[in-house]
C-alpha cells in the first residue's frame, strides 16, 4: 500500500480507474474489519480491488482529494465500509460495474414495459465473448459476482422479481472482443395478449467500456472539485449496473441521465 501511495504521489494522480478482471469477493460491511484485514495482510480475505481502494483512500487523504472508478462487480460503492472510508479520506467512489452492452438495453426495455403497464413474465439475457474477461468468468465464483450486478435491474425497475436468467453465458475464443448478446422478454399486454421481444447483437466490449470510462474520469474530477466525497448516486445510477450506495436502486436510464446532467451542472435535455 505504501509503495502504491508513493508512486501515485510522484505522478500527481487524481482519478483511478479499476478494470481488473472480475473477482470472487466477500464484502466487508465494517470499516474496522477492512482495516484489520489490511493490517494483518490477509491475502485470503482481500481482493486486488479492495486493496487498491484502500490505497487510493490513503492517498486521497494526503493529497486533498482523488476519485476511484470501480468498473467491475466487486462491491465498493455498495459496501458501507468503503463508503465510510472514502468520506473520511476525501475520496470519490463511482461504482459498481460499468453498464455497457446488453444490460443498459435490457434496463431501457424493462422501464418502457413498466411505464406501459405491461406485466413481464420472464427475461432471458445471454452474453458470450472471447476476451480474457469472459475466460475468467468460466470460474463459477467470478461468474456469480457478475450475475448479481447484472440481475439486480429486474426487481428495481419492475417492482417485482420476474423470473429471469441474466448472466455471462460462456466463452468462445473466436468471438474475441466482439461479444454476442441476445435477449428474450415475454410480457402480457392489453386484454391478456402475450407478446415477446427477441434481440440479437454483436458489441465490441472494450470500446463500449472505454467511452464510458472517459466520461467517468471527467466526472471524477468534477466531483473532487465539488468535494462530494463518498459515493455519488446521480453518476452511478446512469453508468453502473449496480449503483451505490447500498440502499439505492436502479432507476430508468433516461431519468438517471437527466439526474447525472443536472448534478454535473448541465441543463437537462428532456425534462
Amino acid at each position: 500500500v505504501e509503495k502504491l501511495v508513493g508512486e501515485w504521489k510522484e505522478l500527481g494522480a487524481e482519478v483511478f480507474i479499476n478494470v481488473c478482471t472480475t473477482e470472487a469477493f466477500v464484502p466487508f460491511e465494517s470499516k474496522e474489519e477492512l482495516i484489520k484485514a489490511i493490517e494483518e495482510d490477509n491475502k485470503e480475505r482481500l481482493t486486488a480491488t479492495q486493496v487498491y481502494v484502500y490505497a487510493a483512500a490513503k492517498y486521497a487523504k494526503e493529497a486533498g482529494g482523488a476519485a476511484f472508478v470501480n468498473a467491475i462487480p466487486t462491491l465498493i460503492a455498495n459496501d458501507p465500509a468503503f463508503v465510510e472510508l472514502a468520506k473520511e479520506s476525501n475520496l470519490v467512489l463511482f461504482g459498481d460495474d460499468g453498464a455497457t452492452g446488453a444490460t443498459p438495453l435490457t434496463a431501457d426495455i424493462l422501464s418502457h414495459l413498466a411505464q406501459r403497464n405491461r406485466y413481464v413474465k420472464d427475461v432471458a439475457q445471454f452474453n458470450i465473448g472471447g476476451n480474457n474477461d469472459f475466460l475468467a468468468l468460466t470460474d463459477k465464483e467470478r461468474n456469480k459476482s457478475k450475475e448479481f450486478t447484472k440481475s439486480s435491474i429486474v426487481k428495481d425497475l419492475l417492482g417485482y422479481d420476474a423470473p429471469h436468467y441474466i448472466k455471462p453465458t460462456g466463452f468462445l475464443e473466436p468471438l474475441g472482443d466482439k461479444k454476442f448478446i441476445a435477449m428474450h422478454i415475454e410480457y402480457v399486454s392489453f386484454n391478456g395478449a402475450v407478446d415477446e421481444l427477441m434481440i440479437d447483437g454483436r458489441i465490441n466490449d472494450s470500446p463500449a467500456l472505454a467511452g464510458l470510462l472517459v466520461d467517468l474520469a471527467r466526472l471524477g474530477k468534477i466531483a473532487i472539485e465539488k468535494k462530494e466525497f463518498g459515493t455519488v448516486y446521480p453518476v452511478n445510477a446512469f453508468y453502473m449496473k449496480n449503483p451505490g450506495p447500498k440502499e439505492m436502486q436502479n432507476i430508468p436510464r433516461i431519468i438517471a441521465y437527466e439526474k447525472m446532467r443536472m448534478w454535473a451542472g448541465l441543463k437537462p435535455r428532456w425534462f
